[in-house]
C-alpha cells in the first residue's frame, strides 16, 4: 500500500521513541556505479562554495539536473544507455545537495539561484548550446533556463517536473521537522519516502536507498532541505509559470502516470502551453520513471536526443 508523507509526518511527531531503533547506518550503496563514475567527478568552485559535477561520455552535450533530496545518483539508470548512444553527460549536484557544498549565508535556494549555478557550469566547461534533461524541481530548472536563456537549449527533456507550484505536501515545512528529523530521522525515512514515491515500492532495492540516504547525516542538511522547500518558489518561479508559451526549443516531457506527487495533468497542461512539445505518460510509473520505468523511458531519451 501506497504510503503518504502526511501520515509519515503525523506517526514522526506523535511516536518519534517507536522510530528511535529504526535509525540503520547507510550501507555500501551502488558499488558499481560509483566504481564506473568516479573517475569522472570534478569541482567547480562557485567562489565560496563548491559545486559538484560528474562529466562522462564524448559527443553531443547532455545536462542532467535531478530533483528535491536527490543527487547524480538520479540518473544511474539512463547513464549506460545515453553514453552508449554517444552523448557527454554533464550530472549536476544542485546547490547544497548531494556532493556539492552547500553555500553560505545569505545564500538563498530560489530557483534563478539554483538555475544560475548550471549556468555557470556550463559556461566554465564552454557550453554555450547543450541539450538539457531535468526530473523534478531539476526539470523547473530546466524550463527556468528555457525561459530566461532561450538560446542556450537546444532541446530539453523534463521528466515530471515540478512546473506550477510546489507539491501538496512538503514535508520539511512541517513545525520541528529540522529538529525531528535530524534526531530521529534515518536511512529507513528515505526507504518510506522512495517506496512512496514508486508506483511498486519492491523496486526500491538496498543499493538506491543506500545512494539516496548517503548526505542525510551531513550537518545542516535537512536545514537546506527545509530552505529548499521554503525559498525555490519565488517570485522568479511565478513569472516563470506564465511564461511557457515563450519556449519554441523541441521539448519531451516524461510523466509517470501513478505520480501521487506532482498529478499527471500538470504535464497535460504544461504541453498543451508549448508549441514544440510532446507529453508520453507512462502506465505503473511513479514520481521517478527514469528510474522505475527505464526499459520504457531510455529509448524515448535517445530517440528523441538524436532527433536534431
Amino acid at each position: 500500500m501506497k504510503r503518504r508523507f502526511c501520515f509519515i509526518s503525523l506517526v514522526l511527531v506523535i511516536f518519534p521513541t517507536a522510530f528511535l531503533s529504526c535509525k540503520t547506518e547507510i550501507g555500501p550503496g551502488d558499488t558499481a556505479w560509483n566504481e564506473a563514475v568516479d573517475p569522472s567527478r570534478a569541482t567547480f568552485d562557485m567562489g565560496g562554495y563548491g559545486l559538484h559535477y560528474i562529466d562522462l561520455g564524448a559527443g553531443e552535450p547532455v545536462v542532467m539536473v535531478h530533483g528535491f533530496a536527490d543527487s547524480t545518483y538520479s540518473f544511474h539508470e539512463n547513464v549506460p544507455a545515453l553514453k552508449e548512444a554517444g552523448f557527454r553527460l554533464i550530472m549536476i549536484d544542485q546547490p547544497g545537495l548531494g556532493r556539492s557544498d552547500t553555500p553560505p549565508e545569505p545564500y538563498v535556494f530560489s530557483i534563478e539561484n539554483q538555475a544560475r549555478a548550471v549556468v555557470r557550469l556550463t559556461e566554465h566547461l564552454g557550453l554555450y548550446k547543450f541539450r538539457i534533461i531535468g526530473h523534478s524541481m531539476g526539470g523547473g530548472i530546466a524550463l527556468y533556463i528555457m525561459v530566461n536563456h532561450p538560446g542556450r537549449v537546444h532541446q530539453a527533456v523534463l521528466i515530471d517536473p515540478v512546473c506550477f507550484g510546489p507539491p501538496a505536501v512538503q514535508l520539511m515545512k512541517l513545525p520541528a521537522m529540522e529538529f525531528f528529523a535530524t534526531l530521529f530521522g534515518g536511512r529507513w525515512s528515505v526507504r518510506m519516502g522512495l517506496e512512496d514515491s514508486y508506483y511498486d515500492s519492491d523496486n526500491v532495492d538496498s543499493a538506491l536507498v543506500d545512494e539516496c540516504a548517503r548526505f542525510i547525516t551531513r550537518p545542516g542538511y535537512y536545514r537546506t532541505l527545509i530552505s529548499l522547500e521554503k525559498q525555490y518558489y519565488s517570485p522568479a518561479f511565478r513569472k516563470m509559470s506564465e511564461s511557457y508559451h515563450t519556449i519554441h526549443n523541441p521539448v519531451l516531457i516524461i510523466w509517470g502516470q501513478e505520480d501521487t506527487w506532482l498529478p499527471v495533468e500538470q504535464g497535460r497542461t504544461l504541453q498543451s502551453q508549448m508549441e514544440n512539445s510532446m507529453l508520453h505518460v507512462l502506465e505503473k510509473c511513479g514520481h521517478h520513471p527514469h528510474q522505475e520505468c527505464r526499459d520504457e523511458v531510455n529509448p524515448l531519451l535517445i530517440r528523441f536526443l538524436n532527433h536534431s
